[in-house]
């Protein structure tokens, strides 16, 4: 399995080490591939898609199943921006505003009302437009909005994270990558 920026961003470091990252550089690769230096929480790593002005705040919370309140409270610490009479974008045009947003994704993300993470996705999401209609930004940021829309809708792009998947402690080696984990662990704590 490849393991992309979603992954990074979402999954637990014993999940990654299972797909075959080192867990010495996991903090390093994960911060580097998506701005994140800890992975986004399994509750709100549903809610990724969602913010910047796509969803309410109240559609979110009911995304992740927990109140407007504990919503409000995550992205308040995180520079997240809901959808409001003011502020309403669709993601193609998030994906525009972040790839013309100069900055790493940890700094973008809080200017635009985005998780790092979405930030990335979305630049890379924006980048296939360019490179399927062989135009640069300059180009892109000429189009109207019907025509971007069109040609999100047509790549058939989406922002969102990775389903979980579920655990079959029957399969092959499962148990033992647990256990090596939990003995890797037990090692490095020690003083």
């Amino acid at each position: 399995m490849t393991v992309g920026a979603l992954h990074y961003a979402t999954m637990t470091n014993a999940e990654l080490v299972t797909r075959g990252v080192p867990a010495a550089s996991i903090t390093s690769q994960r911060e580097r591939m998506t701005g994140h230096v800890r992975r986004v929480q399994d509750r709100f790593a549903r809610s990724v898609g969602w913010w910047g002005g796509v969803a309410t705040l109240v559609e979110i919370a009911e995304h992740v199943d927990v109140d407007p309140a504990a919503a409000r409270e995550y992205a308040k610490f995180r520079g997240l921006k809901w959808r409001t009479r003011r502020r309403s974008y669709t993601p193609a045009q998030l994906a525009v505003r972040a790839l013309a947003t100069r900055g790493a994704a940890r700094d973008v993300g809080p200017q635009i009302g985005l998780l790092p993470i979405e930030v990335v996705v979305y630049r890379a999401a924006i980048t296939d437009v360019l490179v399927q209609n062989e135009i640069d930004l300059a180009t892109l940021l000429a189009w109207p909005v019907p025509d971007l829309e069109r040609e999100w809708a047509r790549l058939d792009l989406r922002v969102q994270a990775p389903l979980r998947e579920s655990v079959d402690l029957r399969a092959p080696g499962y148990l033992d990558r647990v256990v090596e984990e939990a003995e890797r662990r037990a090692r490095t704590e020690e003083p």
